[in-house]
């Protein structure tokens, strides 16, 4: 038997490459003559870096940079070859936000993280876009890579999701020769347009911390901050698929740093090899904190799972909290089963102690289960 796994990160509690090895173990410890292959997975949100470092054979860089709250605080990234990753969800991260209101957090640390891997000598970025505490359209990156904002009195800033709409002239000149011989790659897991009923405001700033009057101040400035782009470079930012993936940072990167947005989880099985792993494989395993409507959606799950369709292959799924119960979803994709971790009425702290012991226990439940699968 080839079994393939490949979780997720559980939010906050399991790395990708915790729960995979415990899924591994499990297995390994109950099957014999079993064929396991693990990979570290991500789309594009928390535990990219991660799943970089360990598939890569990476380095992790550590340094002080500003964090979300324009704090100096120990951050992140990941280099391998020639290239780095940086995440969202570290400098700008939502977890790494307090207070935590997009009103008046900044994304410059992660334009510092780059600075940093370009002055190593990297020549490729990655950047994930999942996880963000922000909704200053990338304002603050771009500050950090050399990219200037003034305002009606001719004075330079650094703009925040309240201060877009201060903006009114943009200089790049010292940004084209930074990132000249930078190729830079998005990865993102959403479709949202910068603004707009379904972008980077509307849809995701409350969930950062923004009340109901604030999401529309920030809709509000990211639109004029689109229109400043425009009128000055002949570009328009609100036709970007993506673009208000991380509070906007994803269509000011694609403008801005000439970036191409990709799929994260594409991207990840891609230079992963995946499809040629499920080669003669009789089952994948798969997981991540919560499955649910969004999972299906560009995530984790619905990458892996479009793959193993097309080859007939059967998935198990383990998640932290499964909160989506379609049987036509699970025909259509030949999913065994999905085995829910948590134990109902655990606090977040209460599953963060436990989380190890209890995906090590529903595995042993799958394999109860299966074992003549």
């Amino acid at each position: 038997m080839k079994i393939v796994i490949a979780p997720d990160s559980f939010k906050g509690t399991m790395t990708s490459l915790t729960a995979g090895t415990i899924i591994q173990e499990e297995i390994e410890k109950e099957i014999p003559n079993v064929e396991t292959i693990r990979f570290s997975i991500a789309d594009g949100g928390e535990g990219t870096i991660d799943a970089f470092y360990e598939n890569f054979n990476g380095e992790y860089v550590e340094d002080i940079f500003t964090s979300p709250n324009f704090t100096k605080k120990e951050f992140r990234y990941v280099k391998f070859n020639n290239s780095a990753v940086i995440e969202a969800g570290q400098c700008a991260g939502f977890l790494f936000a307090n207070p935590k209101n997009p009103m008046y957090t900044t994304s410059l640390g992660m334009g510092e993280q780059i600075n940093h891997a370009i002055a190593t000598g990297v020549k490729k970025i990655y950047i994930a876009l999942g996880g963000s505490a922000t909704n200053d359209a990338g304002t603050g990156l771009l500050s950090a890579l050399g990219v200037r904002f003034f305002d009606k009195d001719n004075k330079e800033f650094i703009p925040v999701g309240s201060t877009l709409k201060d903006i009114v002239r943009i200089d790049d000149t010292l940004l084209k020769e930074r990132v000249k011989d930078i190729e830079c790659t998005l990865l993102c897991d959403v479709l949202n347009p910068l603004y707009g009923e379904n972008g980077a405001a509307y849809i995701y700033a409350n969930q950062k911390g923004a009340s109901d009057s604030e999401v529309v101040l920030l809709d509000e400035g990211l639109q004029h901050f689109s229109k400043i782009v425009e009128t000055q470079f002949s570009k328009d930012l609100s036709i970007i698929e993506g673009g208000g993936a991380a509070g906007g940072i994803g269509a000011s990167c694609s403008y801005f740093l000439n970036a191409e947005i990709v799929h994260g989880i594409d991207l990840i099985l891609d230079i992963c090899n995946f499809d040629n792993a499920l080669e003669n494989t009789d089952l994948v395993i798969t997981g991540e904190g919560k499955f649910d409507s969004k999972s299906m959606m560009g995530k984790t799950i619905s990458g892996i799972a479009k793959r193993t369709v097309k080859r007939n292959i059967p998935l198990v799924i383990f998640a932290g909290r499964n909160e989506l119960d379609d049987e036509e979803l699970k025909k259509r994709y030949l999913i065994q089963e999905i085995y829910e971790v948590a134990s109902p009425n655990q606090t977040f702290d209460e599953i963060k102690k436990n989380c190890n012991d209890d995906l090590r226990r529903k595995v042993r439940d799958f394999l109860d289960r299966y074992d003549k699968v």
